[in-house]
């Protein structure tokens, strides 16, 4: 048999038992006492939590049981798992192709006005008479134009792809979250449950580069549809939210009528 200390009123006085249970600080992960609301080893605060971690208190106003170490860290095993990310990526670069031909296009027109002067054509045209130095000026101002398009073109695309590689997709089994923003960024998530239709879209091109677009019907207000843009294991990822938007519909007891 154990052996108890009774306090002056006669009940047992759990104290030595108390200081023996231990729980996981929340910044630095070293064991601290279970009282302790500030811990020994990262010196961070808890932040006045504990309340709920050293007495849990049962509907009539009693102190419920304690809550094991191994239960706490199930617990948080079991809220990691939850959060745990099941798909994370960006946009392919081929979600530009179109801009990056069309801008390598027009840098070709631009060099080719840069190598040929434009006052050797000016010069047919039989109804402008220009002397040398005109022509000279006119070609000064065409290599400077051209030299300027070209340069605005590429930072315009330059920017582009910036912004799309700054762009990240995650999902859990929860939610859909992406950030964007080149100087600022901006998160916005869509919940799992509010996902109503799922889609794959892909070009022959597409399949031949390995991507695809992923795009989700929602009854979310914010976003109603939303798209994976371009992505890298497009079918997988297919498959993943499709399972997890199922299950989350399961969980919440939500049926969607179409």
């Amino acid at each position: 048999m154990g052996s108890y200390v009774f306090d002056a009123s006669g009940k047992v006085d759990d104290t030595q038992h108390r200081r023996r249970r231990t729980k996981k600080c929340p910044f630095c992960a070293e064991a601290i006492r279970l009282e302790a609301i500030k811990c020994r080893f990262c010196g961070e605060f808890l932040h006045g939590d504990r309340r709920s971690d050293t007495a849990r208190m049962n509907p009539d106003g009693e102190e419920a049981p304690y809550q094991t170490e191994e239960q706490d860290w199930e617990e948080e095993a079991q809220t990691e798992e939850d959060d745990e990310c099941l798909f994370s990526g960006r946009p392919s670069i081929f979600a530009v192709l179109g801009s990056i031909m069309g801008t390598a296009t027009l840098v070709v027109l631009l060099a080719f006005v840069r190598l040929n002067p434009v006052a050797h054509f000016v010069n047919r045209i039989p109804q402008v008479d220009l002397a040398a130095s005109e022509l000279a000026m006119v070609d000064l101002y065409a290599d400077r134009i051209a030299l300027g398009l070209a340069a605005l073109a590429l930072v315009v695309l330059a920017a582009r792809v910036a912004a799309l590689k700054r762009t990240t997709y995650e999902v859990t089994a929860d939610r859909v979250e992406w950030s964007r923003g080149l100087f600022s960024r901006e998160v916005d998530n869509i919940d799992m449950f509010r996902i109503v239709d799922i889609s794959l879209h892909r070009s022959v091109l597409d399949c031949i580069l390995g991507i695809g677009t992923v795009v989700l019907s929602t009854n979310d207000d914010s976003d109603p549809y939303f798209e994976f843009v371009k992505v890298r294991g497009c079918r997988d990822l297919y498959n993943i939210v499709k399972k997890a938007s199922l299950e989350a519909d399961k969980q919440a007891g939500i049926y969607h009528v179409e």
